[in-house]
Protein backbone atom coordinates (compact mmCIF):
# COMPACT_ATOMS: atom_id res chain seq x y z
CA UNK A 1 0.00 0.00 0.00
CA UNK A 2 0.87 3.64 -0.92
CA UNK A 3 0.60 6.29 1.12
CA UNK A 4 -0.31 9.89 0.66
CA UNK A 5 3.28 11.71 -0.38
CA UNK A 6 2.08 14.62 2.45
CA UNK A 7 2.48 12.56 5.08
CA UNK A 8 5.87 12.43 6.96
CA UNK A 9 6.59 9.40 6.60
CA UNK A 10 5.13 8.65 3.63
CA UNK A 11 6.43 4.98 2.24
CA UNK A 12 9.07 4.98 4.43
CA UNK A 13 10.02 1.40 6.54
CA UNK A 14 11.12 2.03 10.29
CA UNK A 15 12.11 -0.99 11.92
CA UNK A 16 11.03 -1.30 15.87
CA UNK A 17 13.55 -3.01 18.33
CA UNK A 18 11.66 -2.58 21.36
CA UNK A 19 9.59 -5.30 22.94
CA UNK A 20 6.17 -5.98 21.42
CA UNK A 21 4.04 -5.10 24.00
CA UNK A 22 5.61 -1.82 23.98
CA UNK A 23 5.90 -1.53 20.21
CA UNK A 24 2.25 -0.81 19.94
CA UNK A 25 1.63 2.57 20.28
CA UNK A 26 4.57 3.74 18.50
CA UNK A 27 3.52 1.41 15.46
CA UNK A 28 0.28 2.95 15.24
CA UNK A 29 1.45 6.31 15.34
CA UNK A 30 4.24 5.33 12.18
CA UNK A 31 1.34 4.07 10.06
CA UNK A 32 -0.56 6.84 10.83
CA UNK A 33 2.35 8.99 9.63
CA UNK A 34 2.03 7.49 6.52
CA UNK A 35 5.05 4.90 6.94
CA UNK A 36 5.43 1.28 7.12
CA UNK A 37 6.57 -0.62 10.94
CA UNK A 38 8.51 -3.29 10.90
CA UNK A 39 8.27 -5.28 14.25
CA UNK A 40 11.60 -6.62 14.72
CA UNK A 41 11.94 -6.86 19.25
CA UNK A 42 15.68 -7.65 19.87
CA UNK A 43 15.06 -8.15 23.45
CA UNK A 44 12.22 -8.95 26.00
CA UNK A 45 11.95 -8.01 29.41
CA UNK A 46 11.20 -11.10 32.17
CA UNK A 47 10.99 -10.90 35.80
CA UNK A 48 13.97 -12.57 37.18
CA UNK A 49 13.44 -15.87 38.45
CA UNK A 50 15.02 -15.15 42.01
CA UNK A 51 14.81 -11.71 43.95
CA UNK A 52 17.35 -12.53 46.67
CA UNK A 53 20.15 -10.74 45.53
CA UNK A 54 18.10 -7.65 44.43
CA UNK A 55 16.04 -7.61 47.66
CA UNK A 56 19.61 -7.29 49.41
CA UNK A 57 20.69 -4.79 47.25
CA UNK A 58 17.31 -3.12 47.74
CA UNK A 59 17.58 -3.22 51.58
CA UNK A 60 21.26 -1.79 51.61
CA UNK A 61 19.90 1.34 49.68
CA UNK A 62 20.48 3.82 52.36
CA UNK A 63 24.19 3.43 52.10
CA UNK A 64 24.15 3.69 47.75
CA UNK A 65 24.88 7.49 47.21
CA UNK A 66 23.24 7.35 43.68
CA UNK A 67 20.29 4.32 41.56
CA UNK A 68 19.84 5.03 38.49
CA UNK A 69 16.85 3.11 36.78
CA UNK A 70 17.57 4.16 32.81
CA UNK A 71 14.49 2.25 31.78
CA UNK A 72 11.05 2.57 32.91
CA UNK A 73 10.13 -1.28 32.20
CA UNK A 74 13.21 -2.55 33.79
CA UNK A 75 12.10 -0.72 36.78
CA UNK A 76 8.96 -1.54 37.26
CA UNK A 77 10.03 -5.07 36.21
CA UNK A 78 12.62 -5.39 38.71
CA UNK A 79 10.20 -3.38 41.32
CA UNK A 80 7.44 -6.25 41.14
CA UNK A 81 5.20 -3.10 40.38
Amino acid sequence: MTASPELALANIGIAITRPVNQATKLSQYIRAAGGTSILFPLIEILPLSDYTDFDKTIKAINRIDWAIFIVAMLCRTACHV
